[in-house]
């Protein structure tokens, strides 16, 4: 929860937006017109007809702003939605008491999020150049970006599919934006797309500062959201207890199964009034809801926010080959939570990514719109001299390349298998059982191998790509094999006194010290690609702490047996000792 455009899932125009929201908004006694934003000001209010002048691109008035085109979009909807343990927490310290006084919360942070949005909002204009090739003159086609504002048609909501309450801003950008000579041009929807989880994690900062100063409301980060302590997670709102049930019913896991059932316990909205809503919501406490929560100065908010993207571009470069600008900031802003303002925030993430090549980092390539990718120093290294040693055919034992080395640094540049292939040689592969005949992708001999470990009383995980049928994906597999989450310890890590190495110190102690993995003795089946190698190197640890049996299948399997077997050899050296 927290924020997301619909895409292909939201209305088709701003008019069936409008239809949508505005019985909504005006259950709440906030009027039956749209309020239109621009980069993050409001212009005004506009009715039905309006928004549907709007949606083709024209003004009030009806004249056209932007170039029409038969194959343009009107826009894409999105909404800033409040987790259910805050909603909770809110309804505990009494802000659901009345509608305008929970919305003047969220209506300040989206408009916040909204003028974060406009930073990476550009359009696209055609022109047509001349050209002179091989010496004659010819007219070429050129796509421009133009730096540009965003229009949003913002409403508000609080009704979920099952009755309960649920505060939430939904805008509507318009495919259209003004550019500084006043021109209107089509809005290019990639960048806007690659940067909602900045968006996300500017939207999470505000209201969490807000509700913490105001409200005593102390929000931390969970997974990619935000919860709100004092609220036992363990009871659940209506509407989450249909999707699980119907996920139960389904035997199936993973966000491609739990969107189907959604859909599938999708039934129309009740027509509830505010109080009703409120009164349907059940939660349950676990502790003070009110906490005393410390009010930093804008020196050390800036100081603190600077220690929260320094520690977020090792945490992102800490096992991931490659990690990009939102990657960054998402993390950097969920160890802020909810100390620091999130104009403060965003002025020292500006400041520290320009200089980020300090912090041990090196860019890769610019994605556009404001964004970036990174590899660490190390690994860039790595892959220079991977790609050397393997361009000239040869390979020194002793030196300083692993084979492991080589392994990463391929598949981080996604270099095919018949390269990885030239690796294969170096390493055996007899402590790792690989599939490469493809039988278990049978479902009697699967079966059969499932059955044989059951029999005995172990316990069988499976990895794949989906994430379907009770199975895990790599990144879930290794984070459900760690019971205190690696942002979590971050976040408690930074709160201690010290220097910023000594922080993360404590913060890896945190970590290290609530360790957990599979089940000893079991057997883990991963369908892998080559892109997963970060993910296979901590399940190889794992399961070789565990004395279970890692059995890797699909197309990455031969290629990463030589990272696989590298990490075996080098955790049953560690537990050996050394040589005397």
């Amino acid at each position: 929860m927290g924020f997301a455009m619909h895409g292909r899932n939201g209305h088709r125009s701003a008019g069936a937006m409008d239809l949508y929201e505005i019985p909504e908004q005006t259950a709440l006694g906030l009027g039956d017109k749209a309020m239109l934003y621009r980069n993050g000001r409001l212009v005004g209010y506009v009715d039905h007809a309006g928004v549907l002048r709007l949606g083709r691109g024209q003004n009030l008035a009806g004249v056209q702003l932007r170039r029409p085109h038969p194959r343009l979009k009107e826009g894409e909807g999105m909404s800033f939605t409040v987790p259910w343990t805050v909603t909770a927490a809110m309804k505990e310290r009494g802000l659901l008491n009345d509608p305008h006084t929970a919305f003047s919360y969220l209506e300040r942070n989206a408009i916040r999020a909204m003028r974060e949005q406009n930073w990476y909002a550009y359009g696209r204009t055609t022109e047509f150049r001349k050209v002179n090739v091989n010496g004659q003159p010819k007219v070429q086609r050129v796509t421009r970006k133009v730096k540009v504002d965003l229009y949003h048609l913002v409403y508000r909501g609080f009704r979920t599919r099952a009755g309960e309450v649920s505060p939430q801003i939904s805008a509507y950008a318009l495919n259209m934006g003004q550019a500084a000579n006043g021109k209107h041009y089509a809005l290019d929807w990639k960048g806007l797309y690659n940067a909602q989880q900045q968006v996300k994690a500017v939207w999470h900062l505000g209201l969490a500062y807000d509700l913490g100063q105001k409200a005593g409301i102390k929000c931390v980060p969970k997974g990619h959201s935000m919860r709100a302590l004092g609220i036992d997670q363990k009871v659940k709102p209506k509407r989450t207890r249909q999707v699980r049930k119907r996920l139960k019913q389904m035997k199936a896991r993973g966000p491609r199964a739990r969107d189907r059932a959604a859909r599938e316990t999708r039934a129309p909205k009740p027509d509830v009034s505010w109080g009703q809503a409120v009164k349907n919501t059940v939660y349950q406490l676990r502790s003070a809801v009110e906490r005393k929560i410390t009010r930093l100065s804008k020196s050390r908010q800036r100081r603190f926010a600077r220690q929260c993207v320094r520690a977020a571009v090792r945490f992102c470069s800490d096992g991931n080959l490659r990690f990009s600008t939102r990657d960054v900031k998402a993390a950097a802003a969920h160890m802020a939570l909810p100390h620091v303002r999130p104009g403060v925030f965003v002025r020292a993430f500006r400041q520290e990514m320009a200089r980020i090549e300090h912090l041990g980092v090196t860019k890769v390539r610019d994605l556009g719109g404001g964004q970036a990718e990174f590899t660490g120093a190390v690994q860039a290294q790595s892959e220079r001299r991977a790609v050397e040693t393997l361009a000239a055919g040869t390979y020194r034992t002793h030196g300083k390349l692993s084979s492991k080395q080589v392994a990463r640094a391929l598949a981080g540049r996604g270099h095919d298998a018949r390269e990885l292939r030239r690796v294969q040689s170096l390493v055996g592969s007899g402590g790792v059982t690989i599939d490469s005949t493809g039988l278990t992708k049978s479902h009697e001999t699967r079966a059969a191998v499932i059955g044989a470990y059951e029999g005995n009383g172990r316990k069988v995980y499976r990895i794949d790509r989906t994430g379907s049928d009770g199975s895990f994906t790599p990144k879930e597999f290794v984070a459900a094999a760690t019971r205190t989450p690696h942002m979590v310890a971050l976040w408690r890590g930074l709160r201690t006194r010290g220097s910023l190495m000594e922080k993360l110190g404590v913060a890896e102690h945190i970590r290290r010290a609530s360790q957990g993995g599979p089940k000893k003795g079991s057997l883990v089946i991963a369908d892998v690609r080559v892109t997963d190698s970060a993910e296979i190197a901590r399940i190889t640890k794992l399961v070789s702490k565990a004395k279970g049996h890692l059995l890797l299948v699909g197309e990455g399997a031969k290629e990463l047996a030589p990272l696989v077997e590298q990490q075996r050899q080098q955790l049953n050296q560690q537990r050996k000792g050394p040589r005397r």
